[in-house]
């Protein structure tokens, strides 16, 4: 009997969230990664991709990895759609900044845009 292994490179996850059948996860490579969990059991049984990568922190060569994430998508999001209209993400770093990124229905074909960045400072 021989036995076949797929050999993929993983990231640690440093955080999730879900939205909806989406399941989101920050990594420690400073990208976010979703899965669409309705369409995971007919997945395996073709070997095609399970995660996609959604978006990177313009600074991950820097050794950012995303420690916290929070996901807003329009409620249609499971009918035969990969999203709704309307996405925003909310994650923060290990280097104290949030940012704010979101595709709206003006912005489809453009990627997904940084609406905001904050930084912040521990006050101890």
């Amino acid at each position: 009997m021989t036995q076949t292994w797929k050999v993929q490179q993983v990231q640690p996850i440093t955080s999730f969230d879900v939205a909806g059948c989406m399941l989101f996860l920050g990594c420690g490579d400073g990208c976010i990664y979703c899965v669409d969990m309705a369409k995971f059991p007919l997945r395996m049984k073709d070997n095609d991709l399970l995660v996609s990568k959604l978006y990177c922190d313009p600074e991950r060569n820097k050794g950012i990895s995303i420690t916290a994430i929070s996901v807003y998508v329009t409620p249609r999001q499971c009918v035969g759609q990969q999203f709704g209209d309307w996405i925003e993400i909310a994650y923060g770093t290990n280097r104290g900044v949030v940012r704010i990124i979101f595709q709206h229905p003006e912005t489809v074909g453009q990627g997904r845009k940084c609406y905001s960045r904050l930084t912040c400072t521990a006050p101890w």
